[in-house]
Parts: C-alpha cells; structure tokens; sequence
C-alpha cells in the first residue's frame, strides 16, 4: 500500500500550523520564544520527507526484487537483535 504523497504533505502541513499555533499559545508572557522560528524547522523537515518519499518510492519501482531482499534482511536483523533483548 504505497501513501499518496499529496495526502501525506497535506497531513504533515496540517501538523506544521497546529505546532505552530500551540507554540505560539504556549509561549505566554515569555519575551524571549518566538514560536514561528521553532516551526521554520519542522517545515523544511516537511519538505525534506516529501522529496525523499518520492525519491524511495521510485527505487522500489526501478528494482522491485532488491527492495524485497532488503526488506527482508532488515526484518531478520531486526528479529534477531529482539530475541537476544
């Protein structure tokens, strides 16, 4: 099931402006917050996982049987450190 990547920037722009009003709510009589410049770099991590998102999507589609194997070793990996902890 591959994630529509309009959807997904539209959700993570969402999450942006409810960051961004709850920091600016937040921030009270405190003089030296400043909410909008803590969002700045959420919103460039925004933009960031968009590109990347399209850029993974398109390297599964080129080599489909690499992709699976990698996913694969890594679930095994993955096994294996849980079942030593």
């Amino acid at each position: 099931m591959a994630m529509d990547p309009a959807l997904l920037r539209k959700e993570l722009d969402a999450l942006t402006q409810e960051l961004g009003l709850l920091l600016r709510d937040g921030a009270g009589p405190r003089s030296d917050f400043d909410g909008p410049s803590l969002t700045e770099p959420v919103a460039a991590a925004i933009g960031a996982l968009g590109k990347a998102d399209v850029q993974v999507e398109r390297l599964i589609r080129d080599r489909p049987v690499t992709a699976t194997l990698a996913a694969f070793a890594l679930g095994v990996a993955v096994g294996v450190i849980l079942r030593r902890a």
